[in-house]
Protein backbone atom coordinates (compact mmCIF):
# COMPACT_ATOMS: atom_id res chain seq x y z
CA UNK A 1 0.00 0.00 0.00
CA UNK A 2 1.35 3.13 -0.98
CA UNK A 3 1.57 6.02 1.50
CA UNK A 4 -0.38 9.37 1.11
CA UNK A 5 0.54 12.25 1.08
CA UNK A 6 -0.73 16.35 2.31
CA UNK A 7 -1.15 17.18 -1.62
CA UNK A 8 -3.19 13.76 -2.51
CA UNK A 9 -5.89 14.55 -0.41
CA UNK A 10 -8.34 17.98 0.24
CA UNK A 11 -4.76 19.75 1.00
CA UNK A 12 -4.43 20.34 -2.58
CA UNK A 13 -7.53 22.18 -3.30
CA UNK A 14 -6.10 24.73 -0.65
CA UNK A 15 -2.36 25.60 -2.15
CA UNK A 16 -1.63 28.93 -3.12
CA UNK A 17 -1.01 29.15 -7.01
CA UNK A 18 2.67 29.69 -8.11
CA UNK A 19 4.29 32.85 -9.67
CA UNK A 20 4.51 30.65 -12.80
CA UNK A 21 0.42 29.52 -12.75
CA UNK A 22 -0.88 33.37 -11.91
CA UNK A 23 1.66 34.81 -14.89
CA UNK A 24 0.36 32.14 -17.39
CA UNK A 25 -3.40 32.67 -16.77
CA UNK A 26 -2.74 36.33 -16.73
CA UNK A 27 -1.07 36.00 -20.42
CA UNK A 28 -3.60 33.61 -21.75
CA UNK A 29 -6.41 36.78 -20.86
CA UNK A 30 -4.29 39.18 -22.43
CA UNK A 31 -2.41 37.87 -25.49
CA UNK A 32 -4.61 36.21 -28.39
CA UNK A 33 -2.14 32.85 -28.86
CA UNK A 34 -4.18 31.45 -31.20
CA UNK A 35 -3.02 34.84 -33.49
CA UNK A 36 0.01 34.46 -32.45
CA UNK A 37 0.85 31.46 -33.34
CA UNK A 38 -0.63 31.88 -37.01
CA UNK A 39 1.72 35.37 -37.24
CA UNK A 40 4.74 33.04 -36.17
CA UNK A 41 3.81 29.62 -37.83
CA UNK A 42 5.11 30.85 -41.12
CA UNK A 43 8.62 31.76 -40.28
CA UNK A 44 8.79 28.56 -37.65
CA UNK A 45 10.92 26.14 -39.32
CA UNK A 46 9.52 22.77 -39.70
CA UNK A 47 11.70 19.84 -38.17
CA UNK A 48 11.37 16.26 -40.43
CA UNK A 49 11.69 13.98 -37.38
CA UNK A 50 9.57 15.11 -34.60
CA UNK A 51 11.62 14.08 -32.00
CA UNK A 52 14.72 16.86 -33.04
CA UNK A 53 12.27 19.61 -32.68
CA UNK A 54 9.76 21.37 -30.42
CA UNK A 55 6.86 22.43 -31.46
CA UNK A 56 5.44 25.90 -31.80
CA UNK A 57 2.49 25.32 -29.62
CA UNK A 58 4.70 23.69 -26.94
CA UNK A 59 7.22 26.83 -27.39
CA UNK A 60 5.05 29.64 -26.60
CA UNK A 61 3.91 28.01 -23.75
CA UNK A 62 6.64 26.80 -21.81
Amino acid sequence: MRQLTLASGTFETYRKPTRREKFLSDMEKVVPWHDLCAVIAPHYPEVAIPFEGISLSIQAFS
